[in-house]
């Protein structure tokens, strides 16, 4: 009997319980929200992630929001609905993470995505032991295949990240190398700066800096397209789940109206989780169809070497050691183990390529019909096009000339906090002793330079 009273006072806790699930839910939903907000304000459509980022504070909050997945108790139809879009959202959220990996160092990926599929593996473990137990397979399998191969997607990137920093680096030198060499020599013919020259000398240095940008190198990763897909797929088939769901039967659930909360805040929280990694994916086909031809992009399926880089290091310490008895046993199934996951690695990335391709190809009218009648490019951007300046990595296409020209226009647009007049003269002094000492420099330089080839 009194088992029973304590069960009940217990359970008149759980509609607190359940606002706990769905305040964490709003807290990730509004991350989520003003990481789009700024993108769109920033005309980054690529919506780098500034608040809800691949970090502990957004890991313990998406933990939090899946609690009622935990549950194996409540079989009432509202909060069905409600476990079914908490695998949803959890989908959705995880695609968020992706452009994420590039601002994070390589130990802590590590442990940070460690700690996302130890939350994903408890998830769908606790959800597949009430499906053992209820013996019956229903409609939380399809979600349960979209959060792993979310997941997977976001360990295949998180992998690849080391060597593509290394290569984004080594990148950006040789670009930077080359442009200065470029000037160098524009010196040495006597051709000067006048102002558009010093304009375009800036603006170059800058694009290379934007365009080697981790966070955008990943966001317009081929991974990052498979993310959006899986946003798409999980977006469509979330209302017709509510269909499935809702003729089943009804009951009381201890949570009460809380899960109306939780089912609530979810589904806001699906789709506008869902903004950025399409819009990414938006991002990278329209790179694709303004760089590259039709015919040539077949040409792109090639798998560059530093996707799968950090495996094949990994794979290399065991490789040449000398192991006898027991150990050797344990040794072959490490080097065979990284071998395996090469392979996948491998087939997420031409999987990945292949949804872009056959994008393309799908989204080619409609784009050249939009570049036709909407494309608005004047003279000046023609002479101020800076995409040869982009830093690339191998194998990626060329960015268009507006991109660049986005860049460019959001260093014009950069607003300075206002000053009273006193010191904005003092600025003014400075800047014109500035521009003063720079023409001195670089009249200098020509006249060096000059001697140098006179002589």
């Amino acid at each position: 009997m009194d088992d029973l009273l304590e069960e009940k006072k217990l359970d008149k806790a759980m509609p607190w319980v359940g606002a706990y699930i769905a305040a964490a839910s709003a807290v990730c939903t509004l991350a989520m929200a003003a990481d789009a907000f700024n993108g769109f304000r920033r005309k980054k459509l690529w919506f780098p992630c500034t608040y809800f980022s691949l970090n502990p504070t957004s890991l313990t909050l998406l933990g939090v929001a899946m609690k009622l997945t935990l549950d194996l108790t409540a079989v009432m139809k509202n909060v069905k609905i409600a476990k079914l879009t908490t695998l949803v959202f959890l989908s959705t959220s995880m695609a968020n993470f992706t452009s994420s990996l590039g601002s994070i160092d390589g130990k802590h990926v590590l442990s940070n995505v460690v700690a996302l599929a130890i939350l994903v593996t408890t998830v769908l473990v606790d959800v597949t032991i009430r499906l053992i137990m209820l013996n019956r397979i229903n409609f939380y399998i399809p979600p349960m295949i979209l959060v792993f191969l979310t997941l997977a997607t976001l360990v295949s990137l998180a992998a690849a990240a080391p060597a593509m920093k290394q290569s984004l680096e080594a990148a950006y030198r040789e670009k930077y190398r080359a442009t200065l060499n470029e000037d160098r020599e524009r010196l040495l013919l006597r051709k000067g700066l006048g102002i558009d020259e010093r304009k375009r000398f800036m603006m170059k240095y800058w694009v290379m800096v934007a365009t080697s940008n981790p966070e955008f190198v990943m966001a317009r990763s081929v991974v990052c397209t498979m993310s959006a897909l899986l946003c798409l797929i999980s977006l469509i088939t979330l209302p017709i789940a509510y269909v499935f769901v809702w003729r089943r039967n009804e009951g009381p659930s201890v949570y009460e109206g809380s899960v109306e909360w939780i089912l609530y805040t979810q589904t806001v929280g699906v789709v506008v989780a869902t903004i950025a990694p399409v819009s990414r994916w938006l991002v990278v086909v329209s790179f694709k169809l303004a760089t590259t031809d039709l015919n040539h992009l077949r040409d792109k399926m090639k798998v560059e070497r530093y996707w799968f880089q950090t495996l094949v290091d990994v794979r290399e310490r065991f490789t040449g050691l000398k192991i006898l008895g027991r150990g050797k046993f344990l040794h072959d199934a490490k080097w065979y183990g990284v071998t395996f996951f090469i392979g996948i690695q491998i087939s997420i990335i031409l999987l990945s390529k292949l949804f872009v391709l056959v994008s393309s190809f799908l989204m080619a009218p409609l784009f050249y019909c939009w570049k036709h009648f909407f494309s608005n490019e004047s003279g000046s951007d023609k002479e101020l096009n800076l995409s040869s300046y982009a830093v690339l990595l191998p194998g990626e296409a060329e960015l268009p000339a507006t991109a660049t020209e986005e860049i460019v226009d959001a260093v014009q647009r950069l607003e300075w906090p206002a000053m009273d007049h006193e010191r904005a003269a003092k600025i003014e002094e400075w800047q014109a002793w500035f521009r003063q000492s720079g023409n001195v420099a670089v009249g200098i330089a020509e006249q060096r330079l000059a001697i140098q080839v006179d002589i």
